[in-house]
């Protein structure tokens, strides 16, 4: 069973922001690490929607990015699941993922 995968503003925009940052020093690099998250968290919780450990936040789940330092963050809902953010993992967290 396949689930829905959907991405919530903060987490597109998190994307953006990686990959901007990435960019400075290597385009390709940049290019090449958003394919690797956006795919990895596509493929991975839209087969497997609780893959992720119990998150930091309660009542999400976070799936960690091979060879990456960013961690997708997410819960699931009504066997949907919601990308809500993309974060580093030398990042403050946030208390909540409610805006």
């Amino acid at each position: 069973m396949f689930n829905k995968c959907k991405w919530t503003n903060k987490a597109l925009e998190d994307l953006l922001i990686i990959q901007e940052f990435i960019a400075q020093d290597n385009p390709k690099a940049s290019v090449d690490i958003i394919k690797k998250i956006v795919l990895t968290v596509v493929e991975q919780l839209s087969k497997f929607q609780n893959i992720g450990k119990a998150g930091r936040v309660n009542g999400t789940r976070e799936l960690i990015i091979p060879n990456t330092s960013y961690i997708g963050v997410y819960w699931v809902k009504l066997n949907n699941v919601e990308v809500l953010r993309i974060l580093h993992t030398s990042m403050k967290w946030p208390d909540n993922f409610d805006d």
